[in-house]
């Protein structure tokens, strides 16, 4: 039984639908009972449970052979790390007492810095956590996220601007959630004899103004970049519900990015591909919002 943690996220939902196609026996951990409801109706098992709730967490990874780890954020944090720190340590807890196989996790680009890339010490934390546990640990190290564009999907259509923290013209490597979890998915089937590390990359680089290029071909109206400069991010943040430590935690990521702290790695990781380019994204996207 595979275990998925964030089930109803988009990538988490993802890797459900890829192991049921797969005819791999699937159990999602979500929150709300309407989640549950849609992973029954799939086909899947569930369990309703917090991640902050180390009980309610041991007793639904139970039965598993294998656990899919992600590290939740949601703006709203207090304390981002030291939240992040409290889930790590039950997937830890619940991952031994269940005596699970492997562990996959969804860490991200830049995981290999210990200090001042603000999110993305998450994955950090992530990549650790299971040091010394009897099981196997497998993380994916994604490119940035095409879905972060995606979000602005309402505003570009009402204004025909693209709002980014990055100028126009800076080079980011992107990808599809979904090759995120098509590659979990394998990962959690395969059988690993060692340890590994896959960074998953895209075939080549993309700016800012490239994906508003795509939403203009694809919408049928001029879509412009709207550089908001660094100055102004915590007000942009701020002004989107964030709480003063996300903010920090977020401005500090965004500067690492254009730090080039999220460049592909050289050593010690396995790479990977990924398969869907930026218009095919945002035409599906665009037509399955």
């Amino acid at each position: 039984m595979h275990v998925i943690t964030g089930a109803s996220g988009t990538v988490g939902r993802a890797i459900v639908d890829q192991l049921l196609k797969n005819g791999a026996p699937v159990k999602g951990i979500v929150r709300k009972e309407q989640a549950a409801t849609e992973l029954q109706n799939k086909g899947a098992a569930y369990a309703l449970a917090e991640l902050h709730d180390k009980d309610a967490l041991k007793a639904a990874v139970q039965g598993g052979t294998s656990l899919l780890a992600i590290t939740p954020e949601t703006g709203k944090e207090k304390d981002l790390l030291a939240e992040t720190r409290d889930i790590l340590q039950h997937y830890r807890e619940a991952a031994i007492a269940a005596q699970v196989n492997k562990v996959v996790g969804i860490s991200s680009y830049g995981a290999q810095h210990d200090t001042g890339t603000g999110n993305l010490l998450q994955s950090h934390m992530l990549e650790r956590a299971f040091d010394g546990a009897p099981l196997r640990r497998i993380f994916i190290r994604p490119a940035y996220y095409f879905k972060n564009w995606a979000l602005y999907l309402p505003v570009m259509q009402e204004t025909g601007q693209l709002p980014s923290f990055f100028p126009p013209d800076t080079p980011l490597a992107m990808v599809a959630p979904e090759d995120v979890a098509a590659l979990a998915a394998r990962l959690l089937v395969e059988e690993q004899n060692e340890d590994a590390v896959y960074e998953l990359q895209s075939a080549q680089t993309y700016t800012p103004q490239d994906v508003a290029n795509a939403y203009s071909q694809v919408l049928g109206k001029q879509i412009t970049v709207q550089h908001v400069p660094r100055e102004g991010w915590a007000d942009v943040l701020k002004g989107a519900g964030f709480s003063p430590n996300a903010i920090e935690n977020f401005v500090d990521m965004t500067q690492a990015v254009l730090d080039g702290k999220t460049q592909a790695s050289t050593e010690g990781v396995i790479p990977v591909t990924a398969q869907t380019d930026l218009l095919n994204y945002v035409k599906h996207t665009t037509a399955n919002p």
